[in-house]
């Protein structure tokens, strides 16, 4: 699967922008072209799990020449949001913004994708008011959905009258953040930890940046 992906992501194709504010995603639409930038947005504590990337990032690459890539709780004090409670504890927040920036960019050299694919910015997703200082309403938001807090974030992207490009797909395997975190911080040696990460359903290209943030 990952050498399908990867050139799928560096492939060489024309340009097409869309002027619609909302996409239902085909990726057979964009067989032939890319639109130039789009942006996606997550918490990522800790980036990337398969479906992180399979379902998301991977897809953004896949249909855009650049991927602007919002990192939320960038301060670790978002407020609380009714559809995902979890998201703001302090124990599901272990990497800062820097870290989580740091991971991203060790995996995406060991992936093979260039740094001039991306580019990185902080989103404090809970201040709303905020939204189109950071937002371009010009770049198209991705947005994959598959439970209540993507399905509320879609809702509030378009009440902003922000481009949407709106993707359902399903989880590929069922992956814990909360599992791999416990796995992170367990007395386990090295060795173990990269077993378990990988079987937990981390990247492999990830569980060196991750641990080597740790270990920091």
């Amino acid at each position: 699967m990952k050498e399908t992906i990867l050139r799928d992501i560096l492939a060489e194709k024309k340009t097409k922008v869309i002027t619609a504010n909302y996409t239902k995603l085909n990726l057979e639409d964009f067989a032939d072209f890319r639109i130039p930038e789009v942006t996606i947005h997550g918490r990522f504590q800790p980036p990337l799990h398969i479906n992180h990337f399979y379902l998301y990032v991977a897809t953004a690459f896949r249909i855009a020449k650049k991927v602007q890539i919002l990192i939320t709780n960038p301060n670790l004090d978002e407020s609380d949001v009714n559809e995902s409670t979890h998201r703001n504890k302090k124990e599901n927040n272990p990497f800062t913004y820097e870290e989580r920036v740091e991971i991203f960019e060790k995996f995406f050299e060991n992936f093979g994708i260039p740094n001039s694919r991306y580019e990185f910015k902080p989103f404090d997703i809970t201040a709303e008011d905020n939204w189109l200082n950071i937002l371009d309403k010009n770049i198209p938001n991705l947005i994959n959905t598959y439970g209540k807090w993507s399905e509320a974030k879609l809702s509030k992207f378009q009440t902003k009258g922000c481009k949407v490009i709106h993707s359902n797909f399903p989880k590929l395997i069922n992956i814990s953040g909360t599992d791999i975190r416990k796995i992170l911080f367990s007395d386990l040696d090295e060795d173990q930890k990269k077993e378990k990460l990988i079987n937990a359903g981390l990247m492999p290209e990830a569980v060196e940046p991750v641990l080597k943030i740790l270990k920091k």
